[in-house]
């Protein structure tokens, strides 16, 4: 199974062009070691669905229903209409600003698997928590139910856009831990990752691949990353 590369653009870029070029220039530069996904803003997945070829095209997050009337909220069915093979749930910055519930959570991947989509969950320790204790308690609630195949990637929330990582040994034990504990086999690392450490989270503490912030934005870096 190719290694499973995954940029989240966050809320960027500002304009459908600046995305355009971004995903164009990174797919001329990529080689075909790593099956490679971008999670755009919502309103750039349409447009960018239709020149997109080897980029397969992710959302940062979904809603925990398929039908239902919420003012605002964008369903897991809608986002497989439009070609997403995708989706990012319970990353760091929505537990802690939208205060999403590990109990939410665990709905948003039933939602997203009955609507067909492949789930990244993301999980992590705080500053001066026990990393194992904290993702246990994690999914122990997010994978109640879930029989299905969800790749899990593990970011520590102090090092997410900190510039600071995790030692690659410490990293390694956490992610045994996870396959372990909860039978998972694609386990991602994320949390600052750029080109200068990309290659010891892969090679060196056997990563299944890289979920990548800020350095997606670059897509030299990004598509030297892919290509490792």
């Amino acid at each position: 199974m190719k290694r499973l590369i995954v940029g989240n653009w966050k809320m960027n870029p500002l304009r459908l062009e600046e995305a355009e070029k971004m995903i164009k220039d990174i797919e001329e530069l990529l080689n075909d070691s790593s099956e490679v996904v971008v999670c755009p803003p919502f309103l750039f997945i349409s447009e960018l669905k239709k020149i997109t070829r080897r980029i397969k095209i992710g959302a940062q997050d979904c809603s925990f229903k398929n039908e239902l009337s919420l003012t605002g909220e964008i369903s897991p069915m809608m986002l497989k209409n439009l070609g997403v093979d995708y989706v990012i749930i319970g990353h760091s910055e929505r537990r802690n600003y939208i205060k999403e519930t590990s109990f939410i959570i665990n709905q948003k991947i039933n939602a997203a698997q009955e609507a067909g989509l492949s789930v990244i969950l993301c999980v992590g320790e705080k500053d001066q928590e026990d990393a194992k204790r904290a993702v246990e308690k994690q999914l122990l609630i997010e994978l109640n139910g879930i029989e299905r195949e969800v790749v899990v990637a593990y970011e520590p929330v102090w090092a997410i856009g900190s510039g600071r990582s995790l030692d690659p040994d410490m990293a390694e034990d956490i992610k045994e831990f996870i396959h372990k504990r909860f039978n998972i086999d694609r386990i991602l690392y994320g949390g600052s990752v750029k080109i200068e450490n990309a290659e010891r989270y892969l090679e060196k503490a056997s990563f299944s691949g890289l979920l990548i912030g800020g350095a997606s934005l670059n897509p030299d870096e990004f598509a030297k990353i892919a290509s490792i």
